[in-house]
């Protein structure tokens, strides 16, 4: 951590118009290092500059008033501590090639786009890739040892082994590589392909040479992920692309506040079927385990019923919900309670595309009716989550096995898990799937971007509970609840994951 000096204080006032006395720099450098917070100056300085001050010299008394307001604001932590997003809420940025740098999007969006809008959907995804990979260690230019990432169109008339970014695509005389300027067709028959799992429309690094005009691959690989910090760094604050980040001076109080509540735990359940009722009582003991000790959130995922019904027998399963949350008042009262919609879920769309809209209030108002004073969230599929200064995606989708059909190439089967958590996070994307096997809105691909990574990604799978960390991001699936009543708690403090079951 660097050391905060009088010099350093004095200089970062004095570009506001303001100048500190040496006793009020002793003062601010002195706070610094008891709390640790080389930034406690720099948090100041932007709360200063969107409040500016009266005075212009600043005295002891102003400085410990301004250190004291920094690091004290219980109705910014309240408000701030947990916030839930719904897909329509997540900000929307795109990247600017020109400029080299992402900018947001303010132009109104619709559900029902048109045939520029598809055509950006795999544009967008492959500029917010390519970004990331071009200033990868693997192609740093002072390295001569290094590859150049080249671009498929400067493939023509060259010579030798070069390295290029494209989308992986199929066409009756087999595979095509493409970027947004031309396309090649590659050859992948004799290539060494990596860990990875290649679908139509991946996003795919290809080493190798061009022979009477097709890319002859040597290597095929994943695009390689890059971890949150270094994402963060190349932003350098200048786009806040998950949503509703805090000021620099909330971003300390959260920080404080997450210290002293680190025994915060999260439940999070997937195919949460209340029409089955050995659910309810399963949850039921859940519940009853942790009635002294409520959990800061707990997530339920769907499906939530086990076939297609009626939207009476909706309202009645949430109802005997309701009930059951009702005999834990202590629980209602602290916890807040996030609903994610399943992909067979009734949500006024009998072909559902991502991201999936909530539950319609009027199936779920029962439980609301219920749970009055309780916070309580339906929201989108996926969604998004932040914790004090903790990211968290949630997406339910029965990913491993539509990935698994819808592979071009071989996987070691005996690390599938593996496999697919590192595609989500080197292909920036919860689902990259083919748009057929998995429709989306075209205007709202957005909502499915995974960059910078978030701290927790949770995918409500089909499947066997998993818990893999890639690049400094955690991803897990709590198991299916209606099958093996599995689910997991998630502490925000540690960032640990434990497996968990109502036996």
């Amino acid at each position: 951590m660097s050391t905060v000096t009088p010099a350093n204080v004095a200089a970062k006032f004095r570009s506001l118009g303001i100048t500190v006395t040496v006793k009020a720099a002793r003062l601010l450098c002195a706070q610094a290092a008891a709390n640790n917070n080389a930034g406690l100056v720099d948090d100041i300085v932007e709360m200063l500059h969107k409040d500016p001050p009266s005075v212009k010299v600043v005295d002891e008394k102003a400085a410990a008033e301004w250190v004291s307001r920094v690091r004290r604001d219980p109705e910014a932590v309240r408000t701030r501590v947990l916030v839930v997003f719904s897909a329509k809420e997540f900000p929307k940025y795109t990247f600017n090639t020109a400029r080299s740098c992402f900018e947001k999007v303010t132009a109104p969006l619709s559900m029902s786009g048109n045939a520029n809008d598809k055509m950006t959907v795999m544009r967008e995804r492959f500029f917010m890739v390519h970004q990331r990979v071009a200033r990868s260690k693997l192609f740093l230019r002072d390295a001569n040892d290094r590859p150049e990432l080249s671009r498929i169109e400067s493939l023509c008339g060259s010579t030798g082994s070069k390295v290029v970014l494209g989308v992986l695509s199929t066409t009756q005389n087999g595979y095509v590589l493409e970027d947004p300027n031309a396309f090649v067709p590659i050859d992948i028959s004799s290539a060494k392909i990596l860990d990875g799992m290649f679908t139509e429309g991946s996003i795919v690094l290809a080493e190798g040479y061009l022979e009477d005009g097709v890319f002859r691959a040597t290597l095929l690989a994943q695009p390689p992920a890059e971890s949150r910090t270094a994402s963060l760094q190349a932003l350098g604050g200048t786009a806040d692309l998950f949503g509703g980040m805090p000021t620099p001076e909330i971003t300390l109080l959260l920080n404080q506040y997450e210290e002293e509540h680190s025994d915060a735990q999260m439940f999070f359940f997937s195919e949460f079927q209340l029409d089955c009722p050995q659910v309810l009582e399963r949850f039921d003991v859940v519940l009853k385990g942790y009635a002294d000790m409520p959990p800061e959130l707990i997530v339920l995922m769907g499906n939530f019923c086990s076939k297609p019904c009626g939207a009476a027998s909706v309202q009645a399963a949430f109802g005997a919900l309701g009930d059951t949350l009702r005999r834990y008042p202590k629980i209602v009262a602290t916890t807040t309670f996030v609903f994610v919609p399943g992909p067979n879920d009734p949500c006024g769309n009998p072909w559902p595309s991502l991201p999936q809209p909530p539950l319609p209030r009027f199936m779920v108002q029962p439980l609301l009716d219920s749970l009055l004073d309780a916070r309580v969230f339906f929201v989108t599929n996926p969604a998004r989550i932040r914790y004090c200064n903790h990211e968290i995606v949630v997406f339910r989708e029965d990913l491993s096995s539509k990935m698994r059909r819808s592979l071009l190439l071989p996987t070691a089967t005996n690390q599938l898990t593996k496999h697919l958590v590192a595609t989500i996070c080197n292909q920036s994307h919860l689902c990259p799937l083919p748009l057929l096997v998995r429709p989306l809105h075209w205007c709202y691909d957005y909502a499915l971007h995974l960059f910078p990574l978030p701290h927790f990604v949770v995918v409500g799978d089909f499947c066997a509970q998993y818990c893999e960390m890639h690049e400094e991001c955690l991803v897990g699936n709590p198991g299916p609840f209606n099958i093996d009543f599995s689910f997991f708690v998630y502490v925000p403090a540690t960032s640990q994951v434990e497996f968990c079951g109502a036996k």
